[in-house]
């Protein structure tokens, strides 16, 4: 059976079949499919079925993979949302990387058997069956490595390059290796040339994992950062709801007021004591204190809060803010806004050691179709900048430095912008936010 022809030739189909099902699955792991599934497997059956046709014919190997790699790239191109050099780069590598397990699988049956001689190898059918086998073998692995990496988002030129670099490196390496190790290179100036290219090759890519290394710490970082706003957010957000309710009651309080003082009247009239019960709505109404009305709920409450801790810190809190018709912006994203701010100028408040010199001015109105929120405050501490970002004095500038980020990141969610400024005693942040 291993020397009939026939078999041989099914035996190549089926390794055919077989290497598209797994290009068809991992450019649909890593790129978007644009065309139907129908048109896509229409395709990759046609490019099956021209090569099963030119194995039976028994056309050259060499031609067969020109036409295999050209069927590769009308498949990937015209099937998935990706543009033309991204298609040239996975199709090149997809091709040099089954040419490179060839080379591993006939390196791994040959110490098996205890051989350098390549076409020993290749000249026994049952060796030559389960190099085929051993390759296949190989190549199914690479599918769970593909699903297991997330490289879906799109990708720059740039970013592509230093991915793929490495991999080709590693992939002609091993092929010099193999060449070099059953020796079909035989000149030895052609040697001493592949080797220093390969060399340089590996040196170049060693610089590309670097960069990626690198890229992959700052996002690691960038993602952190995100993740503790994303918190911080979280959780100020819920304890303004906390506060919302408490106000709610308040408001509840003031409304049914009218209510307590008919109860008063009667109890007076009665000949009963009303000043427990005087003193009791006294007092639930002195815990607020006056009641912010900036055409915001949420901005209400911080506010009020806000306010509460000026005072206890000894700090002049001036306001002047008209929030109205911000029912597109995320209740979230106002807390952010408005919330860091007047953190971030209370807490510079609290380093001066002059009460007297400790105020805080915010005010926020409606100018052009444009929330404009304008915030100043004294200050001691020194302003750190560095690459357009504000950089807090504390030593743990990371966990810190994050109240200005929240802002920016909530402020260009709407397209808005964020501007600073900062003298020796003051700082000024100036937000714009367009009205939708």
């Amino acid at each position: 059976m291993l020397e009939s022809q026939l078999f041989w030739s099914f035996i190549t189909i089926l390794s055919t079949i077989f290497e598209c099902v797994i290009f068809k699955i991992i450019i649909s792991e890593i790129s978007k499919l644009k065309s139907n599934k129908i048109k896509l497997n229409l395709m990759i059956s046609m490019w099956v079925i021209i090569i099963s046709l030119l194995t039976i014919i028994n056309l050259d190997m060499n031609i067969k993979l020109c036409i295999g790699i050209f069927f590769s790239i009308m498949v990937y191109l015209y099937n998935f949302d990706e543009k033309l050099y991204k298609v040239l780069i996975v199709c090149s590598v997809f091709w040099l990387f089954l040419v490179a397990l060839d080379g591993l699988s006939i390196s791994i049956i040959s110490l098996i058997y205890k051989t350098n001689d390549v076409s020993e190898i290749l000249g026994n059918n049952r060796c030559r069956l389960e190099v085929m086998l051993m390759a296949k073998i190989l190549l199914v692995l690479v599918v769970p490595a593909i699903k297991s990496i997330n490289i879906k988002p799109t990708l720059k030129v740039k970013e592509i390059l230093l991915i793929i670099l490495p991999i080709v490196t590693n992939i002609l390496s091993i092929l010099v290796i193999l060449a070099l190790l059953f020796e079909v290179i035989e000149s030895a100036e052609f040697k001493g040339l592949i080797l220093v290219i390969c060399m340089g090759l590996i040196l170049i890519s060693n610089f590309s994992l670097i960069f990626i290394i690198g890229k992959v710490m700052k996002e690691s970082t960038l993602e952190n950062e995100n993740k503790i706003i994303r918190q911080k957010i979280e959780s100020q957000y819920k304890h303004y709801l906390e506060l919302q309710k408490a106000q709610l009651k308040i408001r509840k309080l003031y409304h049914d007021m009218n209510n307590h003082l008919v109860c008063i009247e009667n109890m007076n009239d009665k000949g009963k004591s009303s000043k427990d019960y005087v003193s009791s709505l006294r007092k639930e109404l002195d815990e607020w204190g006056s009641i912010d009305t900036a055409g915001n709920m949420i901005v209400d409450i911080i506010l009020s809060e806000k306010r509460d801790v000026c005072r206890k810190e000894n700090i002049s809190f001036y306001t002047d803010i008209k929030f109205m018709n911000s029912d597109f912006m995320d209740m979230m994203d106002i807390c952010s806004i408005f919330s860091n701010i007047l953190d971030n100028a209370i807490e510079a408040n609290i380093k001066i050691e002059d009460t007297n010199n400790r105020n805080i001015n915010i005010v926020c109105n409606t100018i052009n179709k444009f929330f404009v929120i304008r915030c100043e405050n004294s200050k001691v501490n020194n302003i750190l900048e560095s690459s357009n970002k504000i950089f807090t004095d504390k030593k743990d500038k990371f966990v810190h430095g994050l109240g200005i980020s929240s802002i920016k990141n909530s402020v260009e969610k709407y397209n808005g912008t964020v501007a600073i400024e900062h003298t020796e005693d003051k700082f000024i942040i100036n937000i714009y936010i367009p009205i939708i």
